[in-house]
This record gives structure tokens, sequence and C-alpha cells, in this order.
């Protein structure tokens, strides 16, 4: 499976749709903010951010 930076522009979270996903935690509400922040970052730092989570990621195996 591929994607393009156009798919990820598709995205879009809200509250709504967060709490769907995440049911009754807390965690839905900090869903778009996150989101937001990200798609501020430059595409090198995007990269860099995924790369490092992928890492933490990894290391908790």
């Amino acid at each position: 499976m591929s994607f393009d930076s156009g798919d990820f522009e598709k995205m879009s979270f809200t509250i709504k749709s967060a709490h769907s996903i995440f049911g009754d935690t807390q965690v839905a509400n900090a869903v778009p903010a996150i989101v937001e922040s990200f798609n501020q970052l430059s595409i090198k730092e995007q990269l860099v951010l995924l790369w490092f989570i992928g890492e933490m990621l990894r290391k908790l195996r």
C-alpha cells in the first residue's frame, strides 16, 4: 500500500470522529490538536517525527 501527500490532506479528524475511534477515553479530545500541530510541520519535520515514533515503538517490543 502506498500513500501520496494528498491522502493525508483528505484525513480530517473532529472531536466527534475521534470519539467514534477512541470511545470513552480522554485521547479523543487530543486528536484534532495533535493532527493540526503535525500538519504545521514541514514535510522533512513530519518524516523525522514519524521515524522517531517508529524507533520508540520498535524499542518497546
